[in-house]
């Protein structure tokens, strides 16, 4: 932990470099990495473990599995699961939330409300996009228990508390020490500079969090500029609606993109599937956070939207379940498991291939 002057000013870009080069003279900086990237290879294997549990609820069991396999073998994610950032660990806390959501929808106890405000508190400490499912969170809360005011303050009031505890515990679990010195100078500027230009900042900066991420925040904010992006051999400045979607279909398979899409248009047409908890737990969570990249200036790739295509991934179980039933009905028989010689279940094998492929 080299203490240079990017530390003690508590520039974090300069340090972060500080440190890389401190640890590869010392002969850590490999087994270090490894470690780290150790870590984000099961926290990907735990979002496929969540995945399956919410095929399972909307789906059943088998599509749960389709839905973890389809996480598991889809090269894009192969890909950043062994990357020691925080894509792969935001996303296993956006899951987690969407499967406590499901689970408090059927009993508010105070216990399912406390695991579903640690988990926001996860998301919270993990990026700061965590703030779009905190609103939706609430929402849900207070459309759920809206006949009971009280009860809706209550909730509100122990999901904020709760919420906000979690990040200090990750947060002064990590620097038992709060910054001092120059480093508070610092992050109190980039805090007043981001407050005076934006009131939805200022807000957000004025939240009982520590300093060090209501200083993230705020950095954030001040560098939200257009930056140069490409995609399909085009160069633009700024951010374009078209962009998540479109690199989506570019860097996962086609046989996916076209199933996942299906699986969708399916269960939002099909009377089998509970379609407003799965729009509340999941539709709503995806499009909130795929709405927030949207607004902003930044296409940086596709890695930003990956809680988005893991909860896409869930609708893969609406393109079998909704095809099974028809196969049942039309055969006068019961549903039961897949039967090899329909074409449908020739197309879900042909997917499931061209994947491992």
């Amino acid at each position: 932990m080299p203490d240079t002057a990017a530390y003690r000013a508590g520039d974090w870009f300069d340090w972060s470099d500080d440190f890389v080069s401190a640890n590869e003279r010392a002969g850590t900086l490999r087994p270090m990495l490894v470690r780290a990237r150790a870590v984000v290879l099961v926290e990907a294997l735990a979002c496929s473990a969540l995945l399956y549990l919410l095929g399972r609820r909307f789906f059943g069991p088998d599509r749960g599995l389709l839905a973890a396999a389809t996480w598991l073998t889809t090269p894009y994610v192969v890909g950043l699961s062994h990357f020691a950032m925080i894509d792969v660990p935001f996303t296993l806390a956006t899951l987690g939330v969407c499967v406590l959501l499901a689970r408090w929808r059927d009993r508010p106890t105070p216990t399912a409300s406390a695991a579903l405000c640690v988990a926001l508190g996860a998301t919270l400490a993990t990026r700061h996009t965590g703030l779009v499912l905190v609103i939706v969170v609430v929402g849900s809360m207070a459309w759920v228990l809206r006949r009971v005011p009280r009860q809706v303050a209550q909730h509100v009031l122990g999901t904020g508390v709760l919420a906000l505890a979690t990040v200090w515990v990750v947060y002064r679990g990590l620097a038992p020490s709060a910054p001092s010195g120059a480093v508070v100078g610092r992050f109190d500027g980039l805090v007043a500079s981001s407050g005076a230009g934006s009131p939805l900042s200022r807000l957000v900066t004025s939240l009982p969090l520590p300093l060090e991420w209501r200083a993230g925040f705020a950095y954030l904010d001040l560098t939200s500029a257009d930056r140069p992006s490409s995609l399909f051999g085009h160069s633009w400045d700024g951010g374009r609606w078209w962009y998540f979607p479109a690199s989506a279909a570019l860097k996962l398979p086609l046989t996916l993109v076209v199933a996942v899409v299906t699986g969708w248009v399916l269960a939002g047409r099909s009377g089998c599937v509970r379609r407003r908890e799965l729009a509340a737990t999941v539709v709503v969570p995806a499009l909130a956070l795929w709405l927030f990249l949207v607004a902003q200036p930044l296409n940086l790739g596709l890695r930003l939207a990956l809680p988005v295509v893991a909860l896409a991934f869930v609708g893969v179980g609406g393109l079998v379940t909704v095809l099974e039933r028809t196969a049942a009905v039309a055969d006068h028989r019961p549903v039961g498991r897949l039967r090899a010689g329909r074409p449908w279940a020739v197309a879900v094998g042909l997917v499931a291939t061209v994947q491992v492929v």
